[in-house]
Order: structure tokens, then sequence, then C-alpha cells
């Protein structure tokens, strides 16, 4: 299993990932945050199984699609993570913290 934890910023809200191997090419994701899109999110990706394709491009992604039924906020970065937790769990990416330093 992989995990990653966003502290998403302004919302205030910190949202755990797992993603978990099913099988030779599956994957699952469960999200745990108190942010109410987020359960909502977490409802319906709990019976998505996913695979490879979720890296096919930003616009047909089947987790950015997902996201953007759920989630309000456009720039919000859970998506991405998501992403990124399963490129971990498939060994396609090193578990390496990502940093997003926002200045006015």
């Amino acid at each position: 299993m992989s995990r990653v934890t966003l502290d998403a910023g302004a919302c205030g809200y910190r949202v755990v990932i797992k993603a978990h191997k099913r099988g030779e090419k599956g994957f699952i994701v469960e999200l745990v945050s108190p942010c109410e899109m987020v359960s909502n999110l977490n409802k319906e990706l709990k019976d998505e199984v996913f695979d490879r394709k979720v890296f096919i491009s930003i616009l047909d992604s089947p987790v950015y699609k997902l996201c953007s039924k759920h989630l309000k906020h456009v720039a919000c970065p859970l998506p991405s993570a998501i992403l990124k937790a399963i490129e971990v769990e498939d060994g396609l990416a090193v578990p390496k913290n990502v940093t997003m330093k926002v200045e006015d």
C-alpha cells in the first residue's frame, strides 16, 4: 500500500490517500478526510478499480473525471495526489514529496 498525506491548503483539510494494488494491473484508492466533498468522492471511488489508463491525459483520466464531479475548487491538488499514490504503488515513481509554495 502506498500512502500520500495531502494538506490541501486554505480549506484547512487534510486528506490521507491510500492506494492498494489489486491483481496484476489494478488499483483501488481510499480517501480519509473530514471534507464533505472528499467523503462523497470516496464513496464513489471505493467501487472503482483503476488501471494504468488513469495516466492517459488529464482531460481523459478517470481520476480527474471523478474528482470534477465532487470537488468544487478547480485548484484542489487532490487529483494529482491520487495519481501520485497510484504511481508509487505501481513502481512508476519513487515516494518523493511534492511541494507547492504559494506567495502573494
